[in-house]
């Protein structure tokens, strides 16, 4: 249940907004004030650049001072200095083994570089239609009830009584096949009492993002309930000049080539601030996109109470549910399932260690869905779980 509470928490706005979003012809009709409104988020997000940068694919990426970009434009971070990097890292405890397993030749997913000047962060232009589809996908993180439509979760949950600080683990990156009113993602999320959250991992999400593509997601929901995925609203402070948030390259092949992401979200004591890191992007060097500040989430100044890592699947209310992962039940091999490896939770002194106390496996569909928690593997693979499913429409509601 704690699993359920936790994961399904991050993403119970999937199908409450999609319920109450009216469309025609699959097209959102809006009302002269919610035309309004998105005018008026489209001037928060779009700052005016220094400089703007079209990528491989098109996408354009303003380049904006890093004291003008849009998460300052919060209420609770109108007079927030901005920190240009944690205080310190987490501290691992664990020793390296110079063994090459089957996953430690898989290599470290490229994030696309942006490279924006010094002193300016990159972040990707906002079309009003990239807010329409936003919205339906669910910007907002109403309160738990038991049940809901399209949902569906496979992975661990700590359970019993703890405080964490953070998490990091490698997953591979793939690319689901889904359609538009589908999603898909592999996800690390941090909870507090069940109010509290901070998640990040990747996601197909065609409604999120406007194509098939595999990204980088956060979200973040503070306790008074506001809150957003990505910077799609104030709130998240990008200190990276050269990275934003897209991956789209180097994804894994199914029985082929591996490439990871790790990823980790962690509390930086001194500052408060909770960050978001991509570390051993190359040997030893670690890449801080930013922070959520304190001030954001005071509700996890203390640490957090629970911490999941899974896979998540979203579709329409009775329709059928899109494949996790690589659409396949765990098989206990790396090049055939999606994993999460080298799992680790960081404890009040900042040091990162295995997965330490009561921990549990939760599929919600397992006829589309399975988990496999295999423990403690060796030095290299660390935890290791694997998760994932074909979907179908069999998977319940």
């Amino acid at each position: 249940m704690a699993f359920k509470v936790s994961l399904f928490l991050f993403f119970v706005a999937l199908v409450v907004s999609s319920l109450c979003n009216f469309e025609v012809d699959g097209r959102r009709i809006l009302s002269k004030d919610e035309d309004l409104e998105l005018e008026q988020q489209l001037n928060v997000l779009n700052k005016p650049m220094i400089k703007t940068i079209q990528d491989e694919s098109g996408d354009l990426f303003d380049c904006i001072d890093i004291n003008m970009q849009p998460a300052l434009d919060h209420p609770l971070l109108k007079d927030h200095k901005i920190q240009m990097k944690p205080t310190s890292h987490p501290k691992s405890l664990a020793k390296k083994s110079s063994s090459t397993s089957q996953r430690k030749e898989s290599p470290k997913a490229l994030l696309r570089k942006i490279g924006c000047p010094e002193g300016t962060v990159p972040i990707q232009r906002t079309k009003k239609e990239d807010l329409i589809r936003a919205k339906s996908f669910g910007l907002n993180f109403p309160m738990l009830t038991t049940e809901f439509p399209g949902l569906h979760l496979a992975g661990i949950h700590s359970t019993g009584a703890a405080t964490f600080y953070g998490a990091q683990a490698s997953m591979n990156l793939i690319n689901p096949k889904v359609t538009e009113d589908q999603a898909s993602m592999a996800i690390i999320s941090i909870v507090n009492n069940n109010k509290v959250i901070l998640a990040a991992g990747w996601a197909v999400a065609p409604k999120l993002y406007g194509d098939h593509d595999t990204h980088l997601i956060t979200y973040w929901k503070g306790d008074n309930n506001s809150g957003c995925y990505n910077l799609m609203c104030p709130g998240f402070v990008l200190v990276e000049n050269h990275y934003g948030f897209q991956v789209k390259q180097n994804i894994s092949v199914l029985d082929g080539p591996q490439n990871e992401m790790e990823i980790l979200i962690w509390h930086d004591n001194q500052s408060d601030s909770w960050w978001v890191s991509y570390p051993n992007v190359t040997k030893d060097h670690t890449i801080d996109i930013g922070y959520w500040p304190g001030s954001l989430v005071p509700g996890l100044s203390k640490g957090a109470s629970s911490v999941s890592f899974g896979g998540i699947t979203q579709g329409p209310a009775n329709g059928p549910s899109p494949p996790m992962g690589y659409g396949t039940f765990p098989k206990n091999n790396f090049k055939l399932s999606g994993y999460f490896a080298e799992m680790q939770i960081i404890d009040q002194n900042g040091y990162l260690t295995g997965l330490v106390g009561s921990w549990e496996e939760s599929a919600d569909s397992p006829q589309c869905y399975g988990v496999n928690n295999y423990g403690k593997q060796d030095d290299d693979n660390g935890y290791v779980m694997e998760y994932g499913g074909p979907g179908g429409s069999n998977c319940g509601k």
